[in-house]
């Protein structure tokens, strides 16, 4: 349908939008981090950022200073990591006591599937090929964190943890090979003993040369601990009382151990596909999340053929970030969402913190994380997976988990990152999804080198504002000239200079924090290089912090008599959707004529937007800006009235009714 561009009435013709009384932007910090890198300079750069920042999207990692400002930690509901971290701990044990299998924590392939993907992440790749959670080497009560290859004594035995069951051992000499497993009183409680394994050495179908130890037999769940003897030389699941499976290996003579892998279930089909087994909750008579022969000859669901629950979690194999191994969280089982809820309350409170942030909201159970070639079906859900029902449907699932979070935690802020993506237009965000959260991460939402057309529909975040919720909005110097140069003082400066410019288009005093940042989605607090900045060693949060030119306060926005820059709605039924909050919330966005035209192809303009003590103008083409665009020659532009542009250092120019940019440029200008 033909785009339908709209020109929004204002309600008023001229006058205060906005009523707070601080109208000086606030700032807000994305992960901060790494402060050792700073040497000396770590505290006190750390207790700058408390000072400086009105929330904060991570942690301090100090409890006191987490509570100095609003910090909103990080959190990722949709999934639980492969190799278990502190998080996938906690949520084991705390089912366990409650005799609820882990289990259910997860979403399982309900039939025999095959995932397409691109390329999978170093983490992933380990996790598939069976990297154990965590291996020891114990010598009577002495234990030490194993690391391959090894040499192993007679007398000495190698200690294999494993987060989830597994089916077999792949190691060397598996014919002289004595394992034993951990047993416990019940499933989640700590080593009451020992018990032999018997194996079957097969060869692996994909390498004759490559013999497999087979178990014949289940492990359980244990506590990694015997009174005071604790299996874990600091692992931090296992320093979590994680209940995992734990093997002891023992050969019969000295031995070199260059090897060790154990099957999960899953694996690689060539380069590019993935086998997940399925399984259907109708096979496990007895609801035990495993099979024994009896259960499996009478599968209702023939088509599901993974023995144990935990061979089917469904991993995405979308675009991943690099070290990163996931499993989906299913949010379909009331008691398990309730023990889910509890460990963000309990890891909040610990952490002073007022909440925390979603991170990737648009990774669900789309095409875009799960590209579906055999199978396809959810053992907990209805919907196929990798389709857009499926996601919109996780989607509200994750909206109604959310929901009862804050019904038990109603003084907490909930935050989402969404990037740049419009929470009406994107397929896979319902309403419900909408309406759960108070603040929005809009991560490098504004960038030097914008087109126009992209600025005039970014209308989202003004009916954001308009129904009261909070945003971030992150400035970044990506597609800029800097990305170009990147040991130009002045290019740096031009351009967080000019993103602090775009960012006042979209500032409301009571609702946005401003956050400058680098070309890079790597955050943290540590020091630059010669890669994000001109100069190296600088505190990343205060190099790119224009603290100077924050020191004049612009104001609030006001609305002027002139014409307004009109919005780019997709079409009439979207107008009508979101017309009357945009009403309520006018941009008060207006054109500045140039002295002449640019010689480009299409044409360029500039937007302004005026606020009580001065003005802020953002110059550019209608698309986003190439190489050839960034060089072309500066342009006068004629200003309402007369005005002094701020600087990079904080010095303001003499007073002038017209100013000169360059294309992709913007300026703040005080009075």
């Amino acid at each position: 349908m033909a785009r339908l561009i709209i020109k929004l009435i204002l309600l008023v013709s001229i006058g205060f939008l906005y009523s707070s009384a601080n109208a000086a932007p606030k700032y807000g910090l994305v992960l901060p981090g790494g402060w050792e890198k700073l040497g000396q300079r770590a505290e006190a750069v750390k207790q700058w950022e408390a000072e400086n920042s009105d929330m904060v999207f991570g942690s301090l990692q100090d409890v006191a200073l987490n509570r100095q400002t609003t910090a909103l930690g990080y959190m990722y509901a949709q999934k639980l990591d492969c190799l278990a971290g502190e998080q996938e701990a906690w949520l084991h044990r705390k089912l366990w006591q409650q005799e609820i299998n882990p289990e259910h924590l997860y979403l399982h392939a309900g039939v025999d599937t095959v995932l397409a993907f691109d390329a999978l992440s170093t983490r992933a790749d380990a996790f598939i090929a069976g990297k154990p959670l965590h291996l020891m080497i114990q010598k009577g009560r002495v234990l030490r964190t194993a690391r391959l290859p090894l040499q192993l004594a007679a007398d000495e035995a190698l200690i294999l943890v494993s987060g989830q069951p597994f089916l077999a051992i792949d190691t060397v000499m598996p014919e002289a090979l004595t394992v034993t497993a951990a047993l416990a009183a019940k499933p989640g409680d700590e080593i009451s003993g020992w018990q032999p394994l018997t194996g079957e050495i097969l060869a692996d179908e994909g390498d004759s040369k490559r013999q497999l130890w087979w178990l014949s037999d289940r492990m359980m769940a244990v506590n990694p601990r015997v009174g005071e003897f604790v299996f874990n030389t600091g692992h931090v699941a296992l320093s979590a009382q994680m209940p995992v499976y734990v093997a002891r290996l023992s050969w019969s003579q000295r031995i070199v151990v260059d090897r060790l892998t154990i099957d999960y279930g899953v694996r690689r089909i060539g380069q590019q596909q993935l086998f997940i087994p399925g399984w259907d909750w109708r096979n496990d008579l007895d609801g035990d999340g495993y099979l024994d022969d009896e259960e499996y000859a009478q599968r209702v669901n023939t088509q599901a053929s993974a023995r144990f629950a935990s061979q089917a979690r469904l991993l995405p194999v979308g675009y991943m970030w690099p070290g990163t191994c996931w499993m989906r969280t299913n949010f379909s089982h009331p008691q398990v969402n309730r023990v889910h809820q509890a460990w963000y309350q309990y890891d909040w409170q610990r952490q002073g913190l007022s909440g925390a942030y979603n991170d990737d909201m648009a990774k669900l159970l789309g095409r875009n994380q799960f590209a579906v070639i055999q199978g396809g079906t959810i053992a907990e859900m209805t919907t196929p997976l990798g389709t857009d029902e499926a996601a919109v449907e996780y989607a509200k699932q994750m909206a109604r988990f959310f929901t009862q979070l804050k019904q038990q935690l109603p003084e907490v802020q909930l935050a989402a990152n969404i990037s740049e993506l419009n929470l009406w237009r994107y397929r896979h965000w319902p309403a419900e999804l909408r309406e759960v959260f108070d603040v929005w991460l809009r991560e490098h939402y504004l960038y030097p080198g914008m087109g126009l057309h992209a600025l005039q529909r970014r209308w989202e975040h003004f009916a954001l504002t308009a129904l009261g919720d909070k945003s971030l909005l992150m400035t970044t110097t990506r597609f800029s000239r800097s990305a170009q140069e990147k040991q130009g003082e002045q290019v740096w400066h031009q351009d967080i200079a000019t993103g602090l410019a775009l960012y006042y288009l979209f500032h409301h005093p009571e609702l946005t924090y401003y956050h400058s940042w680098n070309q890079t989605f790597y955050y943290g607090s540590g020091p630059t290089d010669n890669r994000n900045w001109y100069q190296t060693g600088i505190a990343k949060n205060q190099a790119y912090r224009p603290t100077a030119m924050l020191e004049h306060d612009l104001g609030k926005p006001v609305l002027t008599k002139r014409d307004p820059v009109p919005w780019v709605l997709k079409d009439r039924q979207e107008a009508e959707q979101v017309g009357v909050l945009l009403q309520q919330q006018p941009s008060g966005w207006f054109w500045i004529a140039g002295e002449k035209a640019w010689p480009w192809s299409e044409p360029a303009r500039a937007i302004a937007r005026q606020f009580e003590n001065g003005l802020v103008v953002y110059f550019a083409g209608a698309s986003r800006a190439d190489k050839r665009a960034l060089q072309t020659e500066p342009q006068t532009l004629l200003l309402p009235a007369r005005y002094r542009r701020v600087n990079w250092d904080g010095s303001v120019d003499e007073a002038s009714d017209t100013l000169t940019l360059s294309p992709y440029e913007g300026a703040v200008l005080v009075k």
